[in-house]
């Protein structure tokens, strides 16, 4: 028992861990989107052993609509569709993430929360680090273009710079930054480090170099909820706001001209070019399949170019995917205890929800690490050890 405790942890741990590095260490051999952090997905079965009645209630509720996603996958797999669509992985990417999430969430106690964050922020910090060799690496003429493709899923220039994405691909850099420099403000808040001050900072330079507009606004409506919420957080964010408006007026100092680039980024905001227009145009093109598909969808993975989720589900699983999906939600929520959740939770799903409104996040390992953090807390039954802090880093998740 104790040996397939430490075995259960440790796999948990190593999700957690790597799930930020990305594609960094992947094999050659493998795909070029297939991040590391999928080789612990193959031992989700280690995470079921000696479930209780009541968890294995709640895997079996999703059961039909995962069911439903993959017999939906296997008929797009015979259609016409995008040559990146890959259904049947994507399916199976899907219900493997699914249920290892809710096999970790069971299997974590509380006051393991605290070290999840901390194996995030590491694992975080080792591709910051990466990603700034390579930045400094590419404009001192040592690293190659193709090189840095090597080492990310996409790599990308955006408003006249190179986008920051070490082991992924801008957007998705971009909002994991957010994230973290939310958690890093929320410690500093509780307890002021030197060193969280940098790592906040280099966190913050890397959020802007991805020049990914979803990222900014999920962290704009990450501090305006801090600023709400707690008095400490809004004096961190008042003063980290003024030394970030210095730093950015120093660079402009020098030629480097953020406040330019960031308007000429809101100017390229259009419906009929640029990335908003294409994804207006996969809208309108999503609704018109879907009208000949309205009851079972047009197949699951048959509109990843959507980059909303929201209508994504919609168009590829139709009316009765989604209210198998809604049916089961419903279910699976009023099976929980209603718990006033902790504010690094709340920010994982500002960063998620708004996200999925104009990327595509599904199989992103930030929303499932979120939905970890979330089932985690909501199948806990004892509160108390979620306010024990060792460290200004454990804070409940």
């Amino acid at each position: 028992m104790l040996i397939l405790r430490k075995i259960q942890y440790f796999l948990i741990y190593c999700f957690v861990f790597f799930g930020p590095l990305g594609t960094l260490l992947t094999p050659s051999f493998m795909p070029y989107a297939f991040r590391f952090y999928h080789f612990f997905l193959l031992l989700t079965p280690l995470l079921f052993f000696r479930l209780k009645t009541d968890q294995w209630k709640t895997v079996l509720t999703f059961v039909p609509f995962l069911a439903y996603c993959l017999i939906s996958a296997y008929f797009t797999h015979n259609k016409e569709v995008d040559r990146d669509a890959y259904p049947l992985f994507r399916a199976f990417l899907f219900v493997s993430q699914c249920l290892f999430m809710f096999g970790a969430a069971f299997c974590l106690e509380e006051k393991a929360r605290g070290r999840l964050i901390r194996l995030y922020l590491a694992g975080f910090l080792i591709s910051l680090i990466m990603g700034y060799t390579f930045y400094l690496g590419y404009y001192s003429g040592k690293i190659s273009f193709a090189t840095l493709q090597k080492y990310s899923v996409e790599t990308q220039m955006g408003w006249g710079l190179l986008r920051f994405s070490p082991g992924t691909y801008p957007n998705e850099y971009g909002n994991v930054s957010s994230f973290v420099l939310a958690i890093l403000l929320i410690a500093f808040a509780k307890k002021p480090r030197f060193l969280l001050f940098v790592f906040a900072s280099l966190t913050f330079i890397a959020l802007l170099l991805t020049t990914t507009r979803a990222a900014y606004l999920s962290f704009l409506v990450t501090v305006i909820y801090l600023c709400m919420t707690s008095r400490s957080a809004r004096k961190v964010v008042i003063q980290f706001s003024v030394v970030c408006l210095l730093f950015l007026f120093i660079l402009k100092y020098y030629s480097i001209d953020f406040f330019t680039i960031f308007i000429n980024g809101v100017k390229a905001i259009s419906l009929n070019y640029g990335s908003t227009g294409v994804r207006f145009t996969e809208w309108i093109k999503g609704a018109v399949e879907l009208n000949g598909n309205v009851f079972f969808g047009n197949g699951f993975g048959a509109n990843i170019l959507t980059h909303n989720i929201y209508l994504e589900l919609l168009y590829e699983l139709g009316i009765v995917g989604i209210v198998v999906l809604v049916v089961t939600l419903v279910y699976f929520f009023s099976q929980t205890r209603l718990r006033r959740l902790s504010p690094i939770t709340i920010v994982g799903l500002i960063h998620v929800f708004l996200f999925a409104g104009s990327n595509h996040n599904m199989h992103h390992h930030l929303t499932w690490f979120t939905l970890l953090l979330l089932s985690n807390f909501l199948f806990q039954k004892d509160e108390a050890s979620a306010f024990s802090n060792r460290s200004p880093l454990s804070l409940p998740a």
